[in-house]
């Protein structure tokens, strides 16, 4: 089998991933929550620390999306997974529609409106319009439902700062803009839109009423020429901070899976052709709007904007302020307690490069050996940009990696020696490896099987899962998240390729047929993972027809269901 695909170039898989041997040592922690350090003090592990709040809320939030995936029939289809790649695809598809329609777009307050009318009266650009509509609606309902999931799994913190500040903030490009969008179209709605800033404005007595009223005739253009670089330019911020969104981590998923890319185009063009934009009356500065529909995702504003009471300049500053505090949560909601980062050390290191290749963050490199080790390579590590998800543990043979001082060592044979004591008392003994996420949501006292919890299920190295049976465990359940719902990005990926042999590490010749099996599941279908009868199971299934129609028809539902909100009625006066 080529195994060098597992490793970077230069690396030699053969010589620089031989496995050790692990000692036992004969006094061991009595639990899995403390390690022993090599200076026998006690140290708390690895395991993150959440506030119950968030617990509770992810447990609300996985109640939530429960029937999804019971509908749809595969986590592949359940679309909360994959709000990320989603949201980046929805911007593909703005950007291209917004594209189409600026080659066309005309200047001007007549000129504007006539050229909306002349889309709307063909059929294709009529199309292209709606889905650029629905498509910016979908962002960022999307974005946000995304920020609520990373929130409630706690994926803000410590080196994700980059991450969850970036995309905070993108949501504030994003909304204005919508709403320049909706102000080049030059009729009624953008006219109340054009209104209720100048309402603003006017308490520092500067009216933009009256600077259009003056310019309606011959310099129309000039204000619809600022709101459309305005708009272009808030699209290229969005984009730049997409970038930076992604720019920590390893293989940043951009693309959405081709499945979801198809299905999700051709319900936005369904969709766009059973339900068209349609026009309104094109705006008229001598007369107030009469009543029309307005967007309450991007103009939600709108209603309260025409009231002194809640137009005040400091309800905007302090919606601002609002934004701001959140893109800061990671700094005003420090953890308590920091989980240890990594550490390499160095002297066990054999530049096999598994540690860097498997990070789903970059804490780890590769630099060339100059200490004289018949190795090419050393792995460096850079606390900085850890979140101590312990995937590197996973990856390791020599076990030169761990999270924190000492080594990993005693942690491995504080497991075992668990392991080995439970077996004593019970001949028919199970184990289950699995991840502080399945274990914060289930009762594991219940279980009837020795429960082994680690930050993320790919810490377990196959050598450990294999060492676990021969310590006495009649099966070993290996239970993680479900594909692409990883609270770590890659862990369920990479440990089900080092349990089925398609990466290295694997597992020993003598373990390959044993009894483990594995479980990639919603972390509150945990009881579900240890009942007598699940069989193994991969972590991506085939998917049948059903679950494509299913998955996609509740789609449609949803956009329509969007649809009427943003048509909802209102009456400036």
């Amino acid at each position: 089998m080529d195994q060098s695909k597992d490793v970077l170039p230069g690396a030699d898989p053969t010589k620089d991933c031989a496995p050790v041997v692990v000692e036992e040592a004969e006094e061991t922690a009595p639990e899995l929550s403390v390690v022993v350090s090599a200076e026998t003090a006690e140290q708390p592990i690895w395991m993150p620390r959440r506030h119950a709040i968030l617990r509770w809320l992810e447990r609300a939030m996985l109640w939530i999306e429960a029937p999804v995936t019971r509908w749809v029939g595969a986590p592949q289809m359940n679309p909360f997974y994959y709000t990320g790649p989603i949201a980046v695809f929805l911007f593909g598809v703005i950007s291209l529609t917004g594209l189409f329609l600026v080659m066309f777009f005309q200047v001007g307050f007549d000129s504007s409106y006539v050229f909306i009318a002349r889309v709307e009266s063909q059929p294709l650009a009529r199309v292209v319009r709606a889905a650029h509509r629905y498509a910016s609606d979908a962002l960022i309902v999307v974005a946000l439902i995304h920020a609520w999931r990373l929130f409630v799994m706690n994926r803000w913190r410590g080196a994700r700062w980059l991450a969850w500040a970036s995309g905070i903030a993108m949501l504030l490009p994003i909304w204005l803009a919508g709403v320049t969008g909706y102000q080049l179209v030059w009729d009624e709605r953008a006219l109340a839109i054009t209104i209720a800033f100048d309402k603003m404005l006017q308490r520092g007595s500067y009216s933009v009423m009256n600077l259009l009223a003056v310019n309606q005739k011959g310099n129309s253009w000039i204000f619809v020429m600022i709101v459309l670089v305005a708009h272009l330019a808030l699209s290229v911020l969005i984009g730049v901070a997409v970038w930076t969104h992604l720019a920590r981590l390893n293989r940043p998923k951009w693309i959405a899976s081709r499945y979801w890319m198809v299905g999700a185009t051709i319900v936005i063009l369904v969709v766009s052709v059973l339900v068209p934009v349609g026009m309104l009356p094109k705006a008229d500065l001598n007369r107030a709007p009469d009543a029309f529909p307005i967007d309450l995702l991007y103009l939600f504003y709108l209603p309260g904007a025409f009231s002194a009471t809640f137009n005040s300049p400091w309800l905007w500053l302090g919606s601002l302020a609002l934004l701001g505090g959140l893109a800061l949560l990671p700094w005003l909601l420090p953890r308590e307690e920091t989980s240890p980062r990594v550490v390499i050390d160095k002297a066990r290191c054999t530049g096999c490069t598994k540690c860097a290749l498997d990070c789903p963050y970059r804490a780890i490199t590769m630099t060339p050996r100059t200490d004289g080790k018949p190795h090419k390579f050393i792995a460096i590590e850079n606390p900085d940009l850890c979140v101590s998800c312990g995937i590197c543990i996973g990856s390791c043979d020599v076990r030169a990696v761990s999270l924190g001082a000492g080594t990993v060592d005693p942690l491995w044979q504080t497991v075992l020696a668990r392991v080995a004591r439970a077996q004593v008392q019970n001949d028919d003994l199970r184990v289950v490896v699995t991840c502080e996420r399945h274990t914060a949501h289930a009762d594991v006292t219940r279980a009837h099987a020795t429960v082994i919890a680690l930050p993320c299920v790919a810490a377990a190295s196959p050598d450990l899962i294999g060492r676990i049976l021969a310590a006495g465990a009649r099966e070993v359940r290996v239970i993680g998240c479900p594909p692409d719902d990883c609270a770590n990005r890659e862990g369920n990926t990479w440990e089900e390729a080092r349990l089925t042999g398609a990466r290295l590490p694997r597992l020993r010749n003598e373990y390959v047929g044993k009894p483990i099996l594995r479980r990639w599941l919603a972390p509150g279908e945990f009881a579900r993972g240890i009942a007598n009868g699940e069989a193994d199971a991969s972590l991506t299934r085939k998917m049948t027809r059903r679950n494509y129609i299913v998955g996609f028809g509740l789609l449609i539902l949803v956009l329509l269901a969007q649809i009427w909100l943003t048509n909802v009625m209102f009456q400036p006066w």
